[in-house]
């Protein structure tokens, strides 16, 4: 790929930085083409994430998070993960954790060690210790804890789903069976069932234990139908096979519901019904996808390249809704900033203004000149700044803010959360870093339609194909089973930290997958293997 030269363009939407590669001069295609974005990205996103190899983490311990804020706030659930660290830290890839840097030595660590290592079976690379690991190696215990994941090693592959995954490599068959081995538990599609955040009171992705259980919200949630002169289509069955030969095209999206007005939550009636109209189900209604324009373009201009595109949807983490204009509607429809004490309302503002422990902008700490929450001036700012909107909402997300008044904001994130997605896990090394995709499939313009979008949050609209909406997935499946070519370039690589992984796959159309035979058989072969293990 030498005489293929790349340069980097940043498209700075909602997610954050996006890389995405722009060619310059020959055009690579397919998994050239994967392999090709990932080269030019990996060396300068971890120089920018200060992350280092593997092996440097060896024989070192993470740093407390209950000490140290930076850990706290850029570690695995804080709310500046995956953006730059302060020097003097670095970020294990594939758990996440914090870890002190002395910049006179270990800053020296090569960057190419960690896919020595992964290259001579000794990790792998997408989190697991590898299992050539004997008892006599020296990287062996180490290893194994960095992994931190759920699957208690390799589940037995029986030979049909063997010859069903003939085209896959060892290493690639056994991670699949570990993560078969943990949805066959439950443990990539209900909520957590061990670990610090688990119980009936925690919702998926929350830092603060809600203060009613997630039964007693179900009960007390109330919606109706909306009325719309555009009826949304039904959801219908889909089998995976049934999208052969088209090419599936990521849409990575908040777990918001659509279709409904919601008219109670927690108990308490909405001053006005709220209509819900975002997340996986927009795609049912009038459009295909729903985003900032300059995001949608960079998907609609990919797609007159793609063949037979089809976007099928990825959730994000359980809060992603944070961000959303139909949080703070719900929220100010129960409850009003007035109704804190007045040291309540200054210790959110101060959180708001110093940024510790909510959501931060790239590269930028804090709001400082945030206007005092409950003034016109913040109403009207929120209105128009996600990223502000999203750090009120942490802001108040605090047990300490609700003595003084503030909301049960787990009740809130309840509220606007579609019912099919409540209950699936955060993405975290815990379970290999993944999303479940096929909650919704959609056909996708041939020639990247755009328009002028009706959503409260976004702008612009993606407009569908001939089909339209497909369907619901009968299975929802793991990102590294369908994203195969993507999964692959980053084994080739020698793997990417879990926020390099998770930007990428952001940018929609930079990483398509052809649905070949080889992947229709990979498939079948999870679900006999699923269908298994249960």
């Amino acid at each position: 790929m030498a005489d293929r030269r790349l340069r980097d363009r940043f498209t700075d939407n909602f997610f954050g930085q996006i890389p995405q590669a722009v060619p310059v001069r020959q055009k690579p295609t397919g998994i050239e083409a994967i392999q090709a974005a990932v080269q030019s990205m990996l060396d300068p996103f971890l120089n920018a994430q200060q992350n280092l190899p593997p092996n440097f983490f060896v024989g070192k311990t993470p740093v407390d998070p209950d000490e140290d804020p930076v850990a706290r706030d850029y570690g695995p659930r804080g709310e500046l993960a995956g953006t730059v660290l302060p020097q003097g830290y670095a970020v294990h890839p594939h758990t996440g954790e914090i870890y002190t840097v002395d910049e006179s030595t270990d800053r020296q660590s090569d960057l190419s060690s960690g896919a020595q290592l992964m290259a001579g079976g000794l990790l792998d690379p997408l989190g697991g210790a590898a299992t050539a690991l004997t008892a006599g190696t020296k990287l062996a215990a180490p290893v194994a804890a960095a992994a931190d994941t759920l699957a208690s090693g390799v589940p037995s592959i029986p030979r049909p789903v063997r010859k069903l995954w003939k085209g896959h490599s060892e290493e690639e068959k056994q991670h699949l069976a570990r993560l078969a081995q943990l949805q066959a538990k439950g443990e990539l599609t209900g909520p957590p069932t061990s670990g610090p955040q688990t119980g009936p009171n925690w919702f998926p992705g929350a830092k603060t234990e809600m203060a009613t259980p997630l039964d007693v919200l179900d009960a007390q949630r109330k919606t109706v139908p909306h009325a719309t002169n555009a009826p949304m289509a039904p959801v219908t069955p889909l089998a995976w096979p049934d999208l052969q030969g088209k090419t599936i095209v990521p849409l990575v999206g908040d777990r918001t519901q659509a279709g409904v007005d919601l008219t109670e939550m927690g108990g308490q009636t909405l001053s006005t019904p709220l209509h819900l109209g975002g997340g996986m189900d927009y795609m049912r209604g009038q459009a295909a996808w729903a985003s900032e324009r300059e995001a949608m373009a960079s998907l609609a201009n990919r797609l007159p390249e793609i063949k037979n595109p089809v976007g099928v949807f990825a959730p994000m983490g359980g809060t992603s809704g944070d961000y959303a204009l139909m949080t703070i509607d719900a929220l100010h429809r129960v409850w009003s900033p007035k109704m804190m004490t007045k040291a309540g309302r200054d210790a959110v503002n101060k959180r708001i203004k110093s940024g510790i422990g909510i959501h931060n902008r790239i590269g930028k700490k804090g709001y400082p000149d945030a206007p005092p929450i409950g003034t016109k001036k913040f109403m009207d700012r929120i209105r128009t700044d996600g990223n502000l909107r999203k750090a009120y909402i942490q802001a108040l997300d605090k047990a300490s803010a609700r003595l003084e008044g503030a909301p049960d904001i787990g009740m809130v994130r309840h509220g606007i959360t579609d019912p099919y997605l409540r209950n699936l896990p955060d993405p975290t090394a815990r379970i290999y870093n993944q999303q479940m995709m096929g909650g919704g499939v959609t056909d996708l313009s041939p020639t990247g339609e755009m328009r002028l979008s009706t959503h409260g949050t976004y702008d612009t609209d993606l407009m569908p194909g001939r089909q339209g909406y497909m369907g619901r997935a009968d299975t929802l499946l793991p990102r590294d089973l369908v994203m195969r070519d993507f999964t692959r370039a980053l084994r080739e690589r020698g793997g990417l930290p879990k926020d390099a992984m998770r930007s990428m796959l952001m940018g929609p159309a930079l990483f398509p997958q052809s649905v070949d035979q080889e992947l229709i058989d990979a498939f079948g072969g999870y679900d006999l293997l699923l269908k298994n293990l249960k």
